[in-house]
């Protein structure tokens, strides 16, 4: 597999978005953050968020792999890996050992919420991770790998946190949620990565 020296602004803004990140969830409660976009959402933001969480769509993540099987086969079983830990991930975490937990529209049941977007679907339980942020975190950065630029690199982490933030602004997540459900899907394709340079890459090298 090739150098990722191309890829350090991802981190350097990652870890970046983990410490602001950090503070926000020491200093705030949990809802916090969720009223916050809720008293300043607007129309536009409606709209733009509602395009961007699309990301997050776990079925998307195929189309990269399917690309990446054109290009080399490692990165389409490094995708193909990753993909597979989300989804385990994801079920562990919301099915399991957090079943039941209440999304924003559950949890806060006096009113406090004033903006609800017109004919959305809003979701109201497994709230921890958010699938979606795990998704869009682990898919940008297993492009981010393939693509191997530097300009790519800051547009993928800076469209995967939009995805994050778009899942609290939808109210379909609490700040934790994205937070957590972001390390998840990062963890999934560094995982996959060693997986494939471990046991692929010298064993059936690249022709």
């Amino acid at each position: 597999m090739p150098s990722y020296k191309n890829i350090k602004p991802f981190w350097f803004i990652y870890c970046s978005f983990l410490l602001l990140g950090l503070l926000c969830l020491c200093c705030c409660q949990k809802g916090d953050l969720v009223l916050w976009f809720n008293s300043n959402s607007s129309t536009f933001f409606d709209g733009f968020f509602i395009i961007i969480t699309q990301i997050g769509l776990g079925a998307l993540f195929v189309v990269p792999i399917l690309v990446a099987l054109f290009i080399r086969y490692q990165y389409a079983l490094m995708g193909t890996i990753a993909f597979i830990f989300t989804g385990i991930l994801s079920y562990l975490f919301k099915k399991v050992l957090f079943k039941g937990l209440p999304r924003p529209t559950a949890f806060f049941t006096n009113g406090e919420l004033t903006n609800l977007i017109s004919n959305f679907d809003y979701h109201t339980h497994n709230s921890f991770p958010s699938g979606h942020t795990m998704t869009a975190f682990a898919m940008l950065l297993f492009i981010a790998f393939m693509i191997n630029k530097k300009w790519f690199s800051i547009l993928a982490i800076c469209l995967a946190i939009l995805v994050a933030l778009s899942r609290v602004y939808l109210l379909q997540h609490f700040f934790v949620d994205v937070y957590v459900g972001s390390i998840l899907g990062i963890i999934s394709v560094l995982i996959a990565n060693v997986i494939v340079n471990r046991f692929f890459v010298q064993k059936y090298p690249i022709l």
